[in-house]
């Protein structure tokens, strides 16, 4: 009996052991996945005369508003500068003595950004240049009652 006692003790003590190490097994793994992301792209702000040019004098500059509007539903969009030019003049007054009225007789101040700008989503900002009816030597009848067209760009 003692044998037999012993070998049930053996039998137990193995059988406690494989348990209790099925108790600590894991599995291993390994995976693989793919994904992708879509880059955003940059949407134009819109630049326009902000209110009216005051009548235009030689020798005087007027102020003009550029407000620049970056479209709703689009990202944050940055300003760093703005460009104006005169790109045309329409003559009234073709016949008057002197010199044809061209683009040559005005000059723009162009806004100045003291730092960079960003504008959210449907957000404005104005800012401020002048035009100026250049002051020349000569007759400049033909400028008046002109209408000078005007461009805006935004960098």
């Amino acid at each position: 009996m003692r044998m037999r006692k012993k070998l049930v003790i053996a039998a137990g003590a193995v059988g406690g052991l494989a348990v209790g190490s099925a108790a600590f097994a894991f599995f291993t793994t390994g995976g693989a996945g793919t994904g992708t992301a879509t880059v955003g792209t940059s949407t134009n702000v819109t630049l326009e005369l902000d209110g009216a040019i005051p009548a235009l004098l030689p020798g005087a500059p007027a102020p003009i508003g550029i407000r620049v509007t970056n479209p709703a539903g689009a990202a944050s969009q940055t300003v760093t500068a703005i460009a104006v030019a005169v790109t045309g003049v329409t003559q009234i007054n073709p016949n008057a003595p002197g010199p044809a009225c061209t683009v040559d007789d005005f000059a723009v101040t162009s806004p100045t950004l003291a730092s960079p700008r960003s504008l959210a989503a449907g957000q404005s900002a104005v800012f401020a240049g002048t035009l100026e009816l250049r002051n020349l030597a000569t007759n400049q009848d033909s400028c008046m009652g002109a209408s000078v067209s005007l461009s805006f760009t935004a960098g």
